[in-house]
């Protein structure tokens, strides 16, 4: 009898699944903690520092192996999504980098003008925490160098499409809010988190149709693509949780001494 195991069993991809974890980790109650007008700077300095500095640090490279692992499964629509993704991230047009268009130039104004605002209102201790690392967080590096070592583009690509979409969920969560708290920044400075939270869509789908074309219903590629979600949003769910414990203690140190 013919083995149909790769072919069956489970359900395609639908949009639904990823729009699902996003809104799981948008209801984080980290990211609610911070849309409440009474939370402490404390806990924007223990987002904002991480977020906008090392976490980003392991991006280019996870979506580099994502179009690479594509282009040797001859997954030619996938890996063109990964190339734009990364070109947008290293703000390339036409062909040519332009600075103002990096992503890290953009986290770097956030960093800036989040800082001046925090040294305006004298929150030094906060001020501080902006460049206090949080050695759990290394977690959300390790993961994306997991999967970049297994060089396997459905689960890659399962995770990169996670990732995209939470993000876009993520920022959208948070954006009013840091609007509303730290009003003084400008557009500039908002431009990290404003473009994440309108345009990241657009990076999803681009990942998600040839994915989802490419697994179609074969159960093995279907499992990978499924398991890089899951990871992805787990390890999310693990880095506000460490976030919000970090928030906590360090609160209580403040209002203990």
């Amino acid at each position: 009898m013919k083995n149909n195991r790769a072919n069956s069993g489970q359900p395609p991809l639908t949009k639904g699944e990823f729009h699902a974890a996003s809104e799981r980790i948008a209801q984080h109650p980290f990211l609610q903690l911070l849309k409440q007008e009474d939370v402490s700077d404390i806990a924007w300095a223990t987002y904002l520092g991480p977020r906008l500095k090392t976490m980003p640090g392991k991006f280019i490279a996870f979506f580099e192996a994502i179009e690479q692992t594509a282009k040797a499964a001859e997954l030619n629509d996938l890996a063109k999504a990964a190339r734009a993704n990364i070109n947008d991230e290293l703000g390339i047009k036409r062909g040519h980098a332009e600075p103002s268009l990096k992503h890290a130039t953009w986290r770097q104004w956030s960093q800036e003008g989040t800082a001046a605002i925090l040294k305006s209102r004298g929150k030094i201790r906060e001020l501080e925490l902006l460049d206090e690392e949080l050695p759990e967080l290394d977690v959300y590096n390790q993961t994306l160098q997991t999967f970049i070592d297994t060089q396997n583009p459905y689960m890659l690509a399962g995770a990169g499409a996670g990732l995209e979409e939470i993000i876009r969920a993520e920022y959208s969560v948070i954006l009013p809010a840091l609007q509303k708290r730290f009003s003084e920044l400008t557009e500039q400075q908002l431009l990290y988190f404003v473009e994440h939270a309108d345009h990241d869509e657009g990076h999803f789908n681009a990942l998600f149709n040839p994915l989802a074309k490419a697994c179609g219903t074969n159960n093995d590629r279907l499992s990978l693509v499924r398991f890089g979600l899951f990871t992805i949003e787990n390890t999310k769910d693990l880095t506000l949780n460490v976030m919000m414990t970090a928030t906590r203690e360090r609160l209580e140190v403040i209002l203990g001494s």
